[in-house]
């Protein structure tokens, strides 16, 4: 049979247009992750922010279940939008699927950023390679020595590819030195007098100073920050130049930024406090930090990531002394600054859209 050519160029145009439209069609998101506290975070070259595990929070108090989730965000998007964020969710093998859930613990960058390791309450390490999306395990030795605590922050050096983790050993005074190349760790003394290592703190690796600088190990001190010297073997009180010192909290986030010359810390709460909304940031050649305007959205063991101009905020839940916990919003937490000669600090609180920019300072 002969289809008339009138037809043909009538099924040509409908062809071009469903084709069309399809490629116009916006894709279907994932399914969201669930809104959890104490989860595990970590971010690779400012492109992809991974999440693992965590505390359900479904209303007052915090549910006492672990989730296994694991998801990805990629922050390389040149726009998207705060209440739809671009989440992928992970996978795990079969040999990890009975471990995965938990929570209070935290994850530690590869020396050649390739991927991370996962530190769980337990004597496992779990390494993930982002390129082959493929996990590996390793049994440290001795494995005494580790994650007898829970809350606790991991820290690669990338000089040496070591991993620190405070108060890993066993006691608060100690620090556990792990080698991902020989699977041994050892243990290394923390001064009780300068740094109280329970749990709660934040740790992270500062490229500029070579160090790592430590938050919130000591109530007793006017000074909260404190750094180790992998080089030096030793702990000091870090030097702030200025006249603002963020005050010591718990529970708070703290990351690297612009090639390790700024240092973000937000949030937190202690014992008897309620979680604040407050954002500093460190300018780490000149020692000097600076508040920028409140959130208006407290909140405590969150996590944190920054991307070029964009710091964001997800998760954790805000705590009210002698009252339940309430959960944080779901809707991650955005702040985008502007380098200029005059900083230009906002929160997003809004269903708005986050446009990647990858600033550096020179």
């Amino acid at each position: 049979m002969r289809v008339p050519l009138h037809l043909l160029r009538q099924l040509k145009t409908i062809a071009w247009l469903w084709g069309t439209l399809s490629l116009l069609a916006p894709l279907a998101s994932a399914q969201p992750p669930a809104l959890v506290c104490c989860m595990a975070y970590t971010t690779i070259n400012e492109n992809t922010f991974f999440i693992q595990g965590g505390l359900l929070i479904t209303g007052p108090g915090i549910s006492s279940s672990n989730t296994s989730q694991f998801y990805s965000l990629d922050l390389t998007q040149p726009t998207w939008n705060t209440l739809n964020p671009p989440w992928k969710p992970l996978t795990y093998p079969a040999t990890l699927v009975p471990l995965a859930s938990t929570s209070g613990h935290s994850m530690s960058v590869a020396q050649d950023n390739s991927g991370f390791t996962m530190w769980m309450a337990s004597n496992l390490v779990a390494t993930y390679n982002i390129g082959s999306n493929s996990w590996g395990q390793i049994v440290p030795t001795p494995p005494a020595t580790l994650f007898k605590g829970s809350n606790l922050q991991a820290a690669t050096d990338p000089t040496s590819g070591l991993v620190y983790l405070p108060g890993a050993a066993g006691t608060p005074n100690s620090m556990s030195v792990f080698s991902s190349s020989t699977g041994m760790s050892l243990s290394v003394p923390m001064p009780p007098t300068l740094v109280a290592a329970g749990a709660f703190y934040s740790f992270v690796w500062s490229k500029v100073r070579k160090t790592f600088i430590y938050y919130g190990g000591n109530a007793a001190t006017p000074n909260p920050f404190f750094e180790f010297s992998p080089s030096a073997g030793k702990w000091t009180s870090m030097p702030i130049a200025g006249s603002v010192i963020p005050p010591f909290q718990m529970r708070s986030c703290m990351v690297s930024a612009y090639n390790g010359t700024k240092i973000l810390l937000f949030g937190g709460n202690t014992d008897t406090t309620q979680s604040v909304d407050t954002l500093y940031i460190l300018d780490v050649p000149t020692m000097i930090w600076t508040q920028v305007d409140n959130s208006l959205d407290a909140r405590s063991d969150m996590a944190c990531s920054v991307s070029g101009d964009n710091f964001i905020v997800w998760g954790g839940y805000k705590r009210f002394p002698g009252n339940p916990f309430l959960p944080a919003s779901a809707t991650p937490l955005l702040h985008t600054w502007i380098q200029s000669s005059s900083a230009c600090n906002h929160w997003n609180r809004k269903a708005q859209s986050i446009t990647h920019r990858k600033g550096r300072l020179e």
